[in-house]
């Protein structure tokens, strides 16, 4: 029998080198996987204030009509000179303004540098209108019904006006199809969001402005 004083345990840890390289290793996967992390639950809070922001303008519409006790599918009151004012009296806000420079804290000039399309170009097209902004940070501004944003020919015949929505207001990266949408007011269809025509037509490379219908309809930012 032998004596436990003469067993030998052959104890082996691991060297410093193979510390390190390991740590390495994790470090160089956690580089590579945290902001791929960081952008998909970007994507889906953008998704989910959009969503928001669809259901709070689609309510909104048929609490103003109901309330001034207009024909059902009649949208002719919606116009620059009322809307934004109604628009404020149903919903929760923090903030009205008279211009959208206002609420950005900007001149036309600056309002319009701040933005880009989703392909990186200068977003030109902004146009400065009556703007709220809700309690939950989310910015609508009332536009004139310019630009066709993949809509049907009937609808571009019926539209009102044109809604642009920031879902997460003045914070970056305030680009077309990540944080800043179109709508447009459609008489006897109400809310449509921009490109519900051509879905297709909203990818990285595009000008992102027919994104809103896209996202909408797929519950997700597959762009």
């Amino acid at each position: 029998m032998h004596n436990l004083k003469e067993i030998s345990f052959n104890k082996q840890g691991f060297t410093l080198a193979e510390v390190l390289v390991t740590l390495f290793i994790i470090g160089v996967i956690a580089a590579m996987s945290i902001p791929v992390a960081i952008k998909s639950t970007e994507k889906m809070e953008y998704v989910s204030a959009l969503r928001k922001a669809h259901s709070v303008l689609s309510q909104s519409l048929y609490t103003i009509a109901r309330n001034n006790g207009y024909p059902i599918g009649d949208y002719t009151f919606f116009n620059d000179e009322n809307f934004m004012d109604e628009f404020a009296q149903v919903t929760n806000i923090i903030k009205k303004c008279q211009t959208t420079n206002e609420c950005m804290g900007s001149d036309a000039e600056t309002y319009q540098q701040m933005y880009t399309q989703l392909n990186g170009s200068p977003a030109t097209d902004l146009t400065s209108g009556k703007t709220v902004i809700t309690a939950d940070g989310i910015m609508y501004t009332f536009a004139e019904p310019s630009g066709t944003f993949g809509l049907s020919e009937s609808d571009i015949a019926n539209r009102l006006g044109r809604i642009v929505v920031d879902i997460n207001g003045s914070r970056a990266p305030n680009r077309y199809g990540r944080d800043t949408f179109f709508f447009y007011i459609v008489n006897g269809k109400g809310l449509v969001p921009a490109g519900h025509y051509a879905v297709n037509d909203c990818f990285v490379g595009s000008s992102g402005r027919t994104c809103a219908a896209k996202v909408i309809q797929e519950s997700a930012m597959k762009y």
